[in-house]
């Protein structure tokens, strides 16, 4: 993949972050990679390498994209509704954005966070 390409899926990654962030129930947006992944791009990141608001994952492989996202969700909304709201926005916000023109599938992960 060129760095043009890369830099656009690292912005558009930062957009879907931000638009996931608003979905009504979604409390929290997690990097959606290994922890050993997590600890690479920590280091990216303190190394300018990679933008620590690009949350969401993108990955394209032979004509077809994954959009993945691990979420948290509130006790007031059933997660099951959460997650087809994020898909749902994320999708249209793809299509909106024009910058995906082949077929795509979108991720949607929760993460338990358990308070003690």
């Amino acid at each position: 993949m060129s760095e043009r390409a890369e830099r656009a899926d690292e912005h558009l990654s930062i957009q879907l972050t931000e638009i996931i962030r608003s979905v009504p129930g979604v409390t929290g947006v997690f990097r959606s990679t290994s922890l050993v992944e997590a600890a690479a791009d920590v280091v990216a990141a303190g190394l300018s390498l990679r933008s620590p608001g690009a949350l969401v994952d993108i990955d394209r492989a032979e004509g077809f994209v994954t959009v993945r996202a691990h979420i948290a969700t509130s006790v007031q909304d059933t997660t099951a509704d959460v997650v087809r709201r994020v898909g749902e926005t994320v999708k249209a916000a793809v299509e909106a954005g024009g910058t995906i023109r082949t077929p795509m599938a979108v991720n949607v992960a929760v993460r338990v966070i358990e308070d003690r």
